[in-house]
Order: C-alpha cells, then structure tokens, then sequence
C-alpha cells in the first residue's frame, strides 16, 4: 500500500503540472486531496461532450461530469482517471488532448 501511494502520489503530480501548463486556458481544475483521479472544469467556451468524444475516437479515456449534474447550468467537467494506467500514458493521454482542444469547433 505505502509503494502504491507514492506511485499514485507520482501520476497525479505529473497530470496535475500538465493540465495546468498546457490547458489552463481550457480546463480549470476542482481542487481535491483525494482520489485516484482529477476534475478539471471546462471553459464556458468549450463543449465538453466534444471533447469527450474526440479524446475517444484517440483511444484516451476521459469522462464528462455533465449526465451526473443535479443542476441546469452547471459547468461540465471532465474527469481524468490516473490509478489504472502507467504515467508514460498519461503523458502520452495529455498530448492528445492537447490536440483535441486545439481543434476548430
């Protein structure tokens, strides 16, 4: 257990740093302690379920936050899973959706 923390404790760091380097200007994330996985909300003039679906037709495995809302209006997020995957992937993950939020809407 305590290797696997700092194994998680590892992927999470490295999700977290790219996000807020390379999406900032997309993507805001929710600030949590826990889990084994990052939210991060999306900009008002992004849609989310596109950026879903885009990210999967790469093969990258992101979820919307949006079929969960009890409130109209909310804005989506999207939730990035880190527990399952080795962080070499989750860099690679990064970079496509990097491309996939570059994209004309």
């Amino acid at each position: 257990v305590r290797r696997m923390r700092g194994i998680y404790a590892e992927r999470r760091q490295r999700l977290l740093a790219r996000l807020v380097r390379d999406c900032a200007d997309s993507l805001e994330i929710v600030p949590s302690g826990a889990g084994l996985h990052v939210t991060a909300r999306v900009r008002p003039h992004l849609d989310a379920e596109r950026i879903v679906r885009r990210a999967r037709d790469h093969g990258i495995g992101i979820y919307s936050t949006a079929p969960y809302a009890r409130r109209p209006g909310v804005r989506p997020a999207l939730m990035f899973g880190f527990g399952g995957i080795d962080s070499r992937d989750v860099l690679r993950g990064l970079g496509v959706l990097q491309e996939v939020l570059r994209e004309p809407r």
